[in-house]
């Protein structure tokens, strides 16, 4: 009988007694027998954590027809003729054994992979084996996958919208405090046993919407839940982004703060170049550029805490702007008059 207390026909007791038993093998660490197959998926992995896109024997889903090429004695012929198409299938007899190799780690690939946590982008491959009755091993190519619940963006590329939409309750659970949420927002909120703790704004407005949409019983109740799924990608978004986008605010100011040091710096050698020749040119206010630079380059290079420069034509560069012109036909530079006479009455 079912949970509802009805009486359940033959063929579905076996279907539900198929379905347990699957689901059985991955839990179980041990050996489990489901129509006479012995799965024995004992692995390194955090079972309540990590879970499969299917279970192994499940073949109602795209993601089933991407998982491992078994077929069983359950499965059925059009299902076995399509994977025959797309796929050599491994046909697992009674007496068989399915096994797991080894895990390994992956990385989907995701437009928000730089940003988003480990959960979103992280997976696991189980590689499994199969060991006929014969005793004959046959590695089997494609892998069984394995996701956590917060890999939404993953099992919507898979098309597992089910298991999509429960990693995003799941999410408003750990958030908000509250459990059995997919229940629990088809109640009034005065019945709710508690109140959610406190989230940031995007993530209570899902709350919100998901609320709307459990209680509409009208043709807007789609259109609801399109509203929840927007409201959590926004929030999702928000989270993942501001952390990197305040880095790169705060990597701007630094690099503001360096940029605006290199020209003081800059500018104080500048300036320092500029009186140690105004002082010569006090002394002569016809003197070259060359011989200018010169002396400037004599005396700096005898100054201890001098660090930069030692070549008069580097000095030249710095001085011919400021503190000389041309002057005569042959386009001599000499200091400028206005700021020669400038620097003797200083003087």
């Amino acid at each position: 009988m079912d949970e509802a207390g009805h009486k359940l026909t033959p063929d579905q007791e076996e279907r539900f007694s198929l379905v347990h038993g699957l689901m059985m093998a991955w839990i179980t660490d041990g050996p489990e027998v489901v129509d006479g197959v012995v799965f024995d998926l004992t692995c390194d992995v955090d079972k309540a954590e990590w879970h499969p896109l299917a279970f192994l024997g499940f073949h109602t889903s795209r993601a089933a027809f991407q998982g491992p090429e078994l077929v069983f004695p359950w499965t059925q012929p059009s299902i076995r003729s399509y994977l025959a198409e797309v796929i050599e299938p491994i046909d697992v007899a009674r007496g068989s054994l399915v096994t797991i190799a080894y895990v390994e780690d992956r990385t989907f690939k995701s437009a928000f992979a730089d940003f988003a946590d480990g959960e979103q982008v992280q997976a696991k491959v189980a590689h499994l084996v199969v060991l006929t009755p014969d005793k004959e091993v046959i590695p089997v190519k494609r892998p069984m996958v394995l996701l956590t619940e917060a890999a939404t963006e993953t099992l919507i590329d898979y098309e597992d919208y089910g298991a999509a939409y429960r990693g995003l309750i799941k999410r408003l659970e750990r958030l908000s405090g509250l459990v059995e949420l997919d229940d629990l927002a088809d109640l009034p909120f005065d019945a709710w046993p508690s109140k959610p703790r406190p989230m940031p704004e995007a993530y209570s407005r899902a709350l919100y919407t998901l609320t709307k949409a459990k209680r509409l019983t009208s043709i807007d109740t789609d259109a609801a839940y399109v509203a929840f799924g927007y409201m959590m990608a926004k929030a999702e978004a928000q989270e993942q982004l501001l952390e990197s986008a305040n880095r790169g605010r705060d990597a701007k100011a630094s690099q503001r703060k360096a940029v605006s040091g290199r020209k003081a710096a800059s500018q104080a050698i500048k300036d320092r170049i500029i009186a140690q020749a105004a002082k010569i040119i006090t002394h002569d206010g016809d003197i070259s550029l060359s011989k200018c630079s010169r002396l400037v380059a004599d005396a700096l290079a005898a100054d201890p805490t001098w660090k930069h420069g030692k070549d008069p034509k580097w000095f030249a560069r710095h001085l011919k702007e400021a503190l000389f012109e041309p002057r005569g036909k042959n386009g001599e530079f000499r200091p400028i008059r206005r700021r020669s006479r400038e620097g003797l009455n200083s003087g």
